[in-house]
């Protein structure tokens, strides 16, 4: 089937496709359109392939190519070197407006998903954060199931705020499971906590400098220990 038109503006259109459940609002599009296809209650396009779904491809005003967006492809490599197959492929920038998140299967629960918004920085990576009471100089927070799910075991940050009073606090181990922090000249506080990593949680544990000092000493005659001996 061959349809040309030789309109220029808005509207116009070469080939136009329908089913018999109707318009679903509008059937017209704002630019020269060389096919419009729409369907109330059904499927408007469907490209159905081994290796390419449905291409979109942009070009420049002399002719060069500029973008493609795929959906469906066996094709494409994205920058780390991952290959498909894709559900959506995008050869050159990819924008978006409102939220992105993704989607993972819950690996122990067939009913549940595992979803996440994404942020915008210089690398793929998770977060989360919230609030935790001191007990006896130290604060402990449980790392969250989902969080451990998607992310990678290395390359956290942990960033402590405290809140109600003067703390200090630094990290000295990590784990899966779970945040720990403890304090020196610490007050009736609260703690604000992010923690982040790369995607695809780990805890730290902290401990105050005095406390450290002890650990240090503790390694040192043991080391003495052994060389004597």
């Amino acid at each position: 089937m061959l349809g040309a038109s030789t309109g220029t503006i808005g509207g116009a259109v070469g080939v136009t496709g329908h089913d018999g459940t109707g318009s679903p609002g509008a059937t017209s599009y704002g630019l020269p359109t060389g096919g419009l296809f729409y369907s109330q209650t059904g499927a408007g396009v469907v490209g159905m392939s081994r290796y390419v779904g449905v291409s979109g491809q942009l070009f420049s005003g002399s002719g060069g190519f500029v973008a493609e967006g795929i959906l469906g492809t066996t094709f494409g490599s994205a920058s780390d070197s991952t290959v498909g197959p894709w559900a959506v492929f995008s050869s050159g920038n990819f924008g978006a407006f409102g939220a992105k998140h993704f989607v993972e299967p819950h690996p122990t629960d067939a009913k549940k998903v595992i979803l996440y918004s994404s942020l915008e920085g210089r690398e793929v990576g998770t977060y989360f954060r919230g609030t935790a009471s001191i007990v006896n100089g130290t604060a402990v927070i449980m790392v969250p199931e989902d969080f451990r799910i998607v992310t990678a075991d290395e390359g956290l940050t942990v960033q402590v705020t405290p809140i109600g009073g003067f703390s200090q606090v630094y990290v000295e181990s990590q784990d899966l499971n779970h945040v720990r922090r403890a304090f020196q000249n610490f007050q009736s506080v609260q703690t604000g906590y992010d923690s982040c990593r790369r995607r695809l949680p780990t805890g730290c544990r902290c401990i105050s400098p005095k406390r450290q000092r002890r650990a240090s000493s503790r390694t040192a005659r043991t080391t003495r220990t052994a060389r004597s001996t």
